[in-house]
């Protein structure tokens, strides 16, 4: 199964009244959507979150999908120098990305049905090279 994880915020990043973040499956049902009343609450905060609550959902075999780089990157490291308000957090999801050996990747916000055109146009390329030089 695939799913989509996005944080948000309320008025301003960061936001005085909060945010939170939302789960789609990939035939775009609605698994959560949580709102998280925090002063100071960032949308990268809300990234994380998601990606997290999918770490500890999900099974082997299973795409987590975000449109956030840092959230990767921070999970896959274990901490971020800019937030280690977020340590505990960040330790918790990269034990269980360890454990579950998740496949995570970056979709940017509204370039999905382009990402999948240019990575089909890619295939059908590598085919034809393939085919036309005999090996691979």
């Amino acid at each position: 199964m695939k799913y989509y994880s996005d944080g948000f915020t309320f008025i301003g990043n960061p936001s005085s009244l909060g945010g939170g973040f939302s789960v789609v499956d990939e035939d775009n049902n609605l698994i959560i959507r949580t709102e998280i009343k925090k002063g100071g609450f960032t949308s990268n905060e809300g990234e994380l979150l998601g990606v997290l609550y999918l770490l500890e959902k999900c099974q082997k075999g299973d795409v987590i999908s975000t449109d956030s780089m840092n959230t990767i990157y921070w999970i896959r490291n274990g901490y971020s120098k800019a937030r280690p308000d977020l340590f505990d957090k960040l330790q918790m999801a990269k034990k269980l990305n360890e454990q579950l050996n998740a496949h995570m990747e970056v979709i940017l916000a509204g370039e999905k049905e382009r990402f999948l055109k240019e990575i089909k146009e890619f295939i059908e390329k590598e085919k034809i090279a393939k085919n036309n030089k005999g090996f691979f």
